[in-house]
Order: structure tokens, then C-alpha cells, then sequence
């Protein structure tokens, strides 16, 4: 509940101060003066005990002195009575406020009146007497708004505080309104009402919090936090509160290790001021037990539940919400024990609690139910489950939202029991309702955190649930409406990460106002220094001091994202459902869209309960178009054994260049064609059986299957796939269904041969002879060397890429049909790149690079890494990257060009990208992510397709194989049949040749994209 702006304690105190004081009058009145003064001084030292005793000493005085019915006496009953509210005494605090009120009605003072009103109600919320508090709230508010009207400063806290108990009820719309109308009403009054503004935001916070809105609520919290700092300093009980609320935010996006690290601080702070057996002790324990509980710390656990229970039994009785939850959540903490008898008796006391105290239709009933429908489905008590869970969805859909994740996880639960009892046609429903809420949700909530915080979010709330409805397939591979709605889940449920960790890079290139350069640029500055200490193998500072900046920087890339967002810069998240039909008909009739998801199952006939049971398998989807036949379900088979074989594949690829130079390219062929086969006999040839001749075939992979040559898998008949297959890559299948981008694209660019060894002087020189910018005043800082190692070691020099570059500028030319850019050697340069707007072909020949993340030793203890964000580890070395500066500490270009860099160049409307170099089709194999390399990068940034390479090429191969590649492409304007010519007729040169065509010399290139 929001705190209670006294409307006139502190004028009518004060007047009692005043009231014709002078030397020699009546003793009595210097005493209470005296013990006003310590009361309110006790108040702001959060002395509350202390404080209270002074009023009460007051009152006494008073009473001599005035009467007992006078309007000072009810001021100071009043003081006293929220004293004792917050000292957890609810029944003094009751009979005083009461006294109060009722001196206040007898006098005739509205205002007063609706402050006694407004009060007792915070007392009754405290008991869960919601109604009425419900209407001890509606009365004040009446009288308020006839007295003062609507821009009142006590009207707005009415508001709010009977929106406190609208959400208490449930009824989260009228809750809502009231609460959005006080902070605005509040806003109007600053800086005068700071505090209560602050409690206002808190507690609108915590309705969104409740709705699943987590990045609306992380917003008001920090404002809320950052108004109590400045009144009060950072440790004060207020503060405290808040950051309560902030942690239990924090805890419902899964980051528990983020909330733990809150609650503690807060625990001790709370003890510290309020003592040990407080009601807001109990809250903080129950969270923080949580938080243990969530991270599997059950020892740790069970003393803060079992001690938050015994307080609130002491302070507000067996009958109460609080006391429920704490059972509640007990319950849980029993259930991860696999203590069922016991989780089940306290879940059963707290179901009777709330359904007596709140109604059998509060919110709160809905999450017993769905609690000890889970009991009962781990222990195959499926009907007893189902009755429990559908009960629950009733209560949910009359309470929340459309698009509120509860939902999406009541409907799969239902769907999970509906499976287990081979109830198909209702598990499929259940699983869609519940992929399409899950989806809407990630959707608003990825975009506005941190790259490791969307991680964990994926972690435990969208990839469990992604899984467990993708395995009604397993179950029932044959059964087609199961077939088309997971080929609908899958379409719409891989690789959403990628559009998140790119988001806020294209916040800022895309935002048009002109207010917000500001910040666009110091995002731009924040990412480069990120970018700079991720390059650095070995570093001169400290490990936990290299780590401190990378997440202060961290923070600051977040929220000045957080500040576009904020004003409009551009819409987080789609939310955008891609229905199965519109896919379909986007597919031409030669076309067939294949997704693989490696997909983690349960081995046992159940649905697995503990993560620990899963077991992954890789599962293809074939989807052909529209009226060309139906959707297939192919199990390729055990994702660890397959993955060994992709892994033996890639090892026989590496070492193939030094067999090629001992034994002969024939030979090395037919040592690396068995490795292909055993790989190719595991992931393509159960699929070739789906595959009609001379279709195209738009192949979206995962995880591991992302570094598959694909192109290079022997068939049966011993041809390559790629002589048969017309094959191109997808990142998703949702690629075939974006919007068309209108944007008229510029001239073509070309980079190559970069000049690796320029030094940071040189490096300032071109950039502003070419761009025409001044550097002003960064000069003497522009050789600041790295504070460390430089991870890339020294990039090679790549004479031959500039001969490509001349072999494939008259192709490149005769295709676009505009004169191409080409900027080599020292022009070859990072702030070129960074300055291209929408060229219509990009060719890149130079270096690429992925660098893995290590795992500190100390990472398992440690809670959550920062910046893990792959786009910041992967990308294309440009001039000078050999001598680069550190732009942690300066300002300027070091050579070194990141995927998080890449996604900030404006390429919409680029129909190609040409990444003509080694590696960089690589990426982090993540489950159920695909890879985030260079290829996403790229098409994040706007371009249509990209075409890249898994290992390096020799130069000569590379610049043949190009101008080929551009050649047809000049002729025939098909970029996917344009790429696999080229490499036909490699494969042909080769055999004509050497009577062999090793996959080494051809089969390195992809297309990604359309």
C-alpha cells in the first residue's frame, strides 16, 4: 500500500505548537511540545517504537490539557496509530485510528475525516480485510473530491491507496486506472510530494510486476529508488522497501542470483531498523528463501521459511494472506524435497486461508490450485491434476490478461496432462494457447534487458516451455494436427533471442529524433569499449576489476537503451504470430522449408518433472507449400551422437589442406568421404525422402548442425548433396515472411586487403580524409595501447583478396548496374564501414573471428557472467586491427569491427553481403538459438542474404570461385542458384583435373537468407 500523506496532522501539530505560548503558562504544554519534537524526530530516525511512545505521552498531555474530544487529540491519535501499523500492532492501531476518526466525524472536518478514513483502510488491508478497506477508501475519496477536487494532492494519494486495494482484490483494470491517475495526479506536485510519488510508482510497479510486465515495472522501482536516495540516503528503511520489491521483480524474471543479492542487503538493513520479528522481516525472508529455493540451496532455504512463518503467526495469526503465502511457498520448498505429505498439508492449510479470507475467485486461490495440481501430477495422479489445474484457468482467465504468462503456463500444464492420458486433440490446444501467450511475453520482456539477463529469462521461463510442447510430436509423430501446430510452435519459437541482443543496436541507428543524438551516441561509445575489453586475452588489471567495468558498462548500455525506448525512438518487440498457412503460401511450389530444432525430451513414457531427466534428440520439420502435400516429423536421433560426428566431420575438414599436400587431393577425398557419409546417413538421408528433384530447399539448422557442410554430404548414388540439392540457409522460417523493405539502396562496396599493420595515426588520418571529420582535440589520445593482450594475436595478410576484389568488380558492376566503391589497404577502414548507408551489395574480404567465452574457474559460485553477448565476440578485422587502441579508456576506431557493430550499420535495403573470408559462418551453438555470428549479424542490420564461409579458403580458390559467383549472378539475378554454379563448376574443374573435387576446396560457402 502506498504511504499516507497526514492531510493535516503536521498543520494541526504545529498550530498546537504555536497556540499562544508564552514564559510561565501551564508546564503541561512545554511537556508536550517536548514530546511532539522527540516523536517527530524519533519518526525520521525510523525509531518508530520509540516514537510512539513519545505520542502517546502527547496524547495524555493533551487530553489535560484540551479535552478528549478535541481535534488535537485526534491528530495525535492518529500519529500513534499509523506508528503502531508500522510496528505491526494492528489492533492499537485499529482502536486509535478509530478515535480519531470519530473525533474527526463529530467535528465536522472532511478533511480529517478522510484521512482517518484513508488510514483505518491501511489498517484493515493489513488484517486482509479488503473489503473493507475497499470501502473505508471509497467514502474517503467521495469526500476529498467534493471538497477539493480533481487536482488535489490528497486526491491523487486516495487514489492510489484505493487502487492498493482494487489489486489486493484482484480486479487488476480498476487497479490500474486509479494507480496510472494518482502518479500522474502526484507528478503534478513535485517536488513537494516526492515520497509519496515514490510509494506510488512502487506500488503501480508491483501490479505491473504482478502482470507480468517486468521491464514497466523495473522502470518505476528505480525511479521510485532513486527519489527515497535523495531524501533519505541509501540506507534507510524507505529505501529498503523498495529495493524489496525490486529484488522480488527480479526473482520473477528468474534472476535469482540478481534478487538474492538485493534481498540480503535489504534483510539486513530491515533487521537492523525495524528488529527481527518485524512483518517486512517476514516478507524479505520468504523472498530470499525463495531465491535459495529457485537456486536448488534447500539447507539454506527451509531455517528463512520456517522463521518468516513463526513471525507471522505471532503478528497476524493463523487467518491471514501473509501467513498463507508463506505456506504456500513452504509447500514448494517441500515439494523440491519430494516431501509430499507435508507439501501437501500446507498447501491445504493456505488454499482454505485465502479461499476464506480473499473469496474462492482471488488470484491467489488460483496459484494453490495450480500448486497442488502439480503435486498431484508427480505423482501420476492425472485426473485429481487436471480437475485442479482447469479450476485455476477458470479463476485466470476472469483475472488477468490475454497475454499474461500465467496463463500460457496453466494451459500447459493442462496440455502436459492431457498428453500423459493421451488426450491429444485437447493436449495440441492447450500446448498453442500456451506457445502463443509464451511468445507475446518474451517478445515484450527480451528487448529491454541486459544479453545475460535475457538469457537466464529464456532459461527458465520460454525454453522449458518450447520443449515440453514440441515432445507431444515425439509422442505422436503420425497424428497431423499435432504435426501442423508444433511446425507452427517451432516456426515461431526458434531463434528469438537474436532480434533481443540486437534490439537496442538498432534502437539507436533507427531513432529520427533529433533530442536523442545524444544518447545514440554515447550507446555507440558505451558498446565500442565493451567490445575493446572482450578483445583482451590477458589483461594488466585484476580479473574481478576487468569484470567490474564490463558490467558497470553493462548497465549503462541498458539504460541508455532503456531511454530510447522510453521516448519513442522505436517499438520493442513485434509480438507478431506467423501463422503456419501464411508461410505456406509465402513458399513457391519448388520450394520445401525444412526446421530442425535439437529438442530436449524426457526418456521415460511421462513428461519429465526435474530438468536433470531430459535427454536431447534432433527433430525435423518438413514443410512444403501450400497444397504440394503435408507437413513431416522426422526424428534424426540422439543429438550427442550426431554431434559427434559433426565435430569428426569438421576435424577431417581441418587437417584435409596438409593430407591434400602429403597423399593428393583423390586420395584426401576418399579419406574424408566416410566421415561425410556416417554424418550425412544421420541428418540428411532421412530427409532426402521429403525432398522432390530440382526443389529448393530453405533449410533452417540448429545448435551443432549450423557448422555442417551441408552442400558436401555424399548421397546415396555417391554424388554431393549440392549436385542434387538445391540448398539455402535460414536462420528461422519466419525470414520468408518479413516485410519487403522499399528503401532504394546505394552503390555497391567492396573491402579488401585491409592493411592490418597501420598504426592508430594513420588510421585517424584516412578516416578523415575519406569522411571529412575532425577529430579535434583526440590525437595525442589515440595510441593508447590495450591494457592487456590482444586475444586475435596477428592477422596475416591477405594479398589475394584484392585480386578478387578486381576479378569480381565487373561483375558486381554489370549486376547493380552502378559504378562499386573499393576501399583497400589503408582505405579499408572501420569508420567507412561504420558511415555506409544502405549500399545494395556489400563484398568483405578480409579476416573473420569468433572468439569462444571461457568460463572462469570461479564462474559456478560466482551468479551470472556479464557481457556474454556473442555479438560482441564475433566480427571482421579492418585496417589497423594489428596496432589497435583501447577504446575502453579513448574515443576512436581500433580496427577490430563486432557483430554488435555490424547490427548498428544501416543495411536496409542491401540485397547481398559477401563475407569473403575464413570462419565466418561461425558462431555460439546455443539450443534452440541457432548460431549468433556474422551471418545474423549481417541480416539483422537489414540485409536480405549472406553469403559466408565455415574455414578459411586459399586466396586463388576464394577469387575463382567469387567471380563466378558474381558472373552468374550478373546473368540470372538468383543469388542461392548463382552461389551453387560456382561451386558446380569448381567441383567439375577439380575432377577434371585431379579426377577428385575435395569439399575442402568448395564446400566452405553458405547462403543464408533468401
Amino acid at each position: 500500500m502506498p504511504r499516507r500523506l497526514p492531510l493535516r496532522i503536521a498543520l494541526v501539530l504545529l498550530l498546537l505548537l504555536m497556540s499562544s505560548f508564552c514564559p510561565g503558562q501551564d508546564p503541561r504544554v512545554v511537556a508536550l511540545s517536548r514530546s511532539i519534537t522527540l516523536a517527530e524526530q524519533y519518526t525520521q530516525q525510523v525509531k518508530y517504537r520509540e516514537a510512539a511512545a513519545e505520542y502517546a505521552t502527547a496524547r495524555g498531555l493533551a487530553v489535560q490539557l484540551f479535552g478528549a474530544n478535541n481535534i488535537r487529540i485526534a491528530a495525535l491519535a492518529q500519529a500513534e496509530g499509523m506508528l503502531q501499523r508500522k510496528l505491526g500492532d494492528f489492533a492499537q492501531a485499529e482502536l486509535l485510528i478509530s478515535q480519531g476518526l470519530k473525533i474527526a466525524e463529530a467535528a465536522g472536518d472532511l478533511e480529517f475525516t478522510a484521512e482517518a478514513l484513508n488510514n483505518l483502510a491501511a489498517v484493515k488491508w493489513e488484517q486482509a480485510a479488503y473489503l473493507d478497506a475497499q470501502a473505508l477508501h471509497e467514502k474517503a475519496l467521495d469526500l476529498l473530491l467534493r471538497s477539493y477536487g480533481e487536482k488535489s494532492a490528497a486526491v491523487a494519494i486516495s487514489r492510489g491507496n484505493l487502487g492498493g486495494v482494487c489489486e489486493a482484490l484482484g480486479d487488476f483494470t480498476r487497479a490500474e486506472a486509479l494507480m496510472l491517475q494518482s502518479v500522474q495526479g502526484l507528478r503534478a506536485h513535485q517536488p513537494k510530494l516526492a515520497l509519496e510519488l515514490a510509494d506510488g510508482l512502487m506500488n503501480l510497479a508491483n501490479l505491473y510486476t504482478v502482470q507480468g510486465q517486468y521491464p514497466r515495472g523495473e522502470r518505476l522501482l528505480l525511479e521510485a529508488i532513486q527519489l527515497k536516495e535523495r531524501k533519505f540516503g541509501p540506507q534507510h528503511y524507505e529505501v529498503g522497501r523498495t529495493r524489496n520489491n525490486l529484488a522480488a521483480l527480479y526473482a520473477a524474471m528468474g534472476q535469482y542470483a540478481k534478487a538474492e543479492a538485493l534481498q540480503q542487503q535489504v534483510l539486513q538493513l530491515l533487521e537492523s531498523v525495524l528488529g527481527a520479528e518485524h512483518p517486512d522481516v517476514a516478507r524479505i525472508l520468504t523472498n530470499l528463501a525463495s531465491a535459495y529455493q529457485q537456486q536448488k540451496r534447500f539447507a539454506e532455504a527451509e531455517p528463512l521459511y520456517q522463521r518468516a512463518l513463526a513471525i507471522r503467526l505471532k503478528t497476524v495469526g493463523k487467518e491471514h494472506p501473509d501467513t498463507a503465502l508463506i505456506k504456500h511457498n513452504l509447500a514448494g520448498f517441500y515439494v523440491a524435497r519430494k516431501d509430499y505429505p507435508q507439501a501437501l498439508a500446507l498447501y491445504e492449510d493456505s488454499l482454505a486461508i485465502r479461499r476464506k479470507i480473499l473469496g474462492v475467485d482471488h488470484l491467489s486461490v488460483s496459484y494453490s490450485l495450480m500448486a497442488m495440481g502439480e503435486l498431484e501430477f508427480r505423482q501420476g495422479r492425472y485426473a485429481a491434476a487436471r480437475k485442479l489445474f482447469a479450476a485455476a484457468l477458470r479463476i485466470r482467465e476472469q483475472k488477468l490478461s490475454p497475454n499474461h504468462p500465467d496463463l500460457a503456463y496453466t494451459h500447459s500444464a493442462l496440455g502436459e496432462v492431457d498428453q500423459v492420458t493421451q488426450q491429444w486433440e485437447a493436449s495440441v490446444e492447450h500446448f498453442d494457447l500456451s506457445r502463443r501467450g509464451f511468445r507475446m511475453h518474451v517478445d515484450q520482456i527480451l528487448p529491454s534487458l541486459a544479453e545475460t539477463e535475457q538469457l537466464l529469462f529464456l532459461k527458465h521461463t520460454e525454453e522449458p516451455q518450447f520443449h515440453t510442447a514440441l515432445s507431444l510430436v515425439l509422442a505422436q509423430p503420425a497424428n497431423e494436427k499435432i504435426v501442423e501446430q508444433s511446425a507452427s510452435w517451432v516456426l515461431n519459437g526458434k531463434a528469438v533471442s537474436q532480434q533481443a541482443l540486437a534490439e537496442r543496436a538498432l534502437l539507436a541507428r533507427d531513432t529520427t529524433n533529433p533530442q536523442l543524438a545524444a544518447v545514440v551516441k554515447s550507446l555507440l561509445v558505451i558498446r565500442k569499449q565493451l567490445a575493446s575489453l572482450m578483445m583482451l586475452s590477458e589483461s594488466k588489471e585484476t580479473d574481478a576489476s576487468r569484470q567490474s567495468r564490463i558490467a558497470d558498462l553493462s548497465k549503462q548500455e541498458q539504460a541508455q537503451s532503456q531511454k530510447l525506448a522510453q521516448q519513442g525512438a522505436r517499438t520493442l518487440g513485434s509480438g507478431a504470430w506467423i501463422e503456419l498457412p501464411q508461410l505456406r503460401q509465402t513458399l513457391k511450389s519448388n520450394s520445401v522449408l525444412i526446421e530442425i530444432v535439437r529438442l530436449k525430451y524426457n526418456d521415460q513414457q511421462l513428461p519429465a518433472i526435474d530438468a536433470e531427466q531430459l535427454r536431447e534428440r534432433y527433430v525435423a520439420w518438413i514443410i512444403p507449400a501450400a497444397e504440394c502435400g503435408k507437413i513431416r516429423v522426422v526424428d534424426l536421433g540422439e543429438a550427442t551422437q550426431i554431434d559427434e560426428l559433426v565435430q569428426a566431420a569438421r576435424t577431417a575438414l581441418k587437417e584435409a589442406p596438409a593430407l591434400i599436400r602429403e597423399q593428393g587431393e583423390r586420395e584426401a577425398e576418399k579419406t574424408l568421404t566416410p566421415v561425410l557419409k556416417k554424418l550425412g546417413a544421420k541428418i540428411l538421408d532421412p530427409l532426402v525422402g521429403g525432398i522432390k528433384p530440382e526443389q529448393a530447399v530453405y533449410l533452417s539448422p540448429d545448435s551443432m548442425l549450423w557448422l555442417v557442410p551441408w552442400g558436401a554430404l555424399p548421397l546415396e548414388n555417391e554424388a554431393y548433396a549440392i549436385e542434387q540439392i538445391d540448398l539455402r540457409f535460414l536462420v528461422t522460417g519466419r525470414d520468408l515472411v518479413r516485410a519487403a523493405v522499399t528503401l532504394k539502396a546505394g552503390q555497391p562496396i567492396i573491402f579488401a586487403d585491409p592493411d592490418f599493420n597501420l598504426d592508430p595515426a594513420a588510421v585517424e588520418t584516412a578516416t578523415q580524409q575519406v569522411l571529412r571529420k575532425s577529430s579535434g582535440q583526440r590525437n595525442a589520445l589515440r595510441a593508447v595501447p590495450p591494457l592487456g593482450k590482444f586475444k586475435l594475436g596477428t592477422a596475416a595478410p591477405l594479398p589475394g583478396t584484392k585480386a578478387e576484389a578486381e576479378v569480381v568488380l565487373p561483375q558486381l558492376e554489370t549486376y547493380t548496374a552502378s559504378k562499386a566503391a573499393v576501399y583497400t589497404g589503408q582505405w579499408a577502414l572501420e569508420a567507412i564501414f561504420k558511415s555506409l548507408h544502405q549500399p545494395r551489395v556489400l563484398v568483405l574480404s578480409t579476416h573473420g573471428f569468433f572468439e569462444e567465452e571461457k568460463q572462469h574457474p570461479a564462474a559456478q559460485t560466482a551468479g551470472p557472467r556479464h557481457s556474454t553477448n556473442p555479438l560482441l565476440r564475433c566480427g571482421l578485422l579492418l585496417a589497423g586491427c594489428n596496432k589497435p587502441i583501447d577504446t575502453s579508456l579513448v574515443d576512436g576506431e581500433d580496427g577490430i569491427l563486432t557483430g554488435l557493430e555490424i547490427v548498428s550499420a544501416d543495411l536496409r535495403g542491401t540485397e547481398l553481403v559477401v563475407l569473403s573470408a575464413c570462419e565466418t559462418g561461425l558462431g555460439e551453438v546455443r539450443n534452440g538459438e541457432g548460431v549468433a555470428g556474422l551471418r545474423q549479424a549481417f541480416q539483422l542490420a537489414g540485409a536480405r542474404t549472406v553469403v559466408s564461409t565455415l574455414w578459411q579458403i586459399p586466396d586463388r580458390e576464394t577469387a575463382k570461385l567469387m567471380a563466378n559467383f558474381f558472373s552468374g549472378l550478373a546473368q540470372s539475378g538468383d543469388k542461392a542458384q548463382s552461389l551453387r554454379q560456382a561451386q558446380l563448376q569448381v567441383i567439375k574443374a577439380h575432377r577434371d583435373r585431379t579426377d577428385a573435387a575435395h569439399p575442402f576446396f568448395w564446400a566452405a560457402f553458405t547462403i543464408t537468407g533468401e
